[in-house]
């Protein structure tokens, strides 16, 4: 049985802008969800394929957010 890992990206404070959020494991590419939640909350959804650590890289207006979490 696989778990569903989610992490929550509070962007409430930000003001305008895209948020982009991007998933991998071992330089490679995982499918993941970016669900908007309330009051500036949005939630990213991926179910990891193998055991290890995954990098969520999260860019808002095109800058890279630093002190965001690995999963």
């Amino acid at each position: 049985m696989r778990l569903r890992c989610v992490s929550t990206v509070d962007a409430s404070g930000a003001g305008e802008g895209q948020l982009v959020v991007d998933v991998s494991h071992d330089g490679r590419p995982v499918t993941s969800h970016l669900t908007a939640g309330q009051s500036g909350r949005y939630y990213v959804n991926f179910i990891p394929e193998t055991p290890g650590t995954y990098q969520i890289r999260v860019r808002f207006a095109g800058v890279e957010i630093s002190g965001k979490p690995s999963a």
